[in-house]
């Protein structure tokens, strides 16, 4: 059986971890299979630019979200 180092293992990368695990055939064909999918279109691409660069999604979102500890200063009183 081999030895497959635990996630927090600093000596292992995570790219190296997943070949460990699924071997090297696997990741080959995983890999084929990324490179055989089209494109995404322009606007998917614009829409997900602008979630990750704004992940609160605006002034409006940042008000609508609340944490659910009761002793957080964000929730209101």
């Amino acid at each position: 059986m081999k030895k497959i180092p635990c996630e927090d293992c600093p000596s292992v990368a995570p790219a190296e971890r997943r070949r460990l695990i699924l071997g090297d055939e696997m990741v080959a064909h995983i890999q084929e299979c990324v490179d055989a999918a089209p494109a995404p279109p322009p606007e998917l691409l614009e829409e997900l630019r602008r979630s990750m660069t704004n992940p609160g999604g605006g002034p409006l979102a940042q008000k609508a979200a609340r944490c659910c500890n009761p002793d957080s200063p964000s929730t209101p009183a």
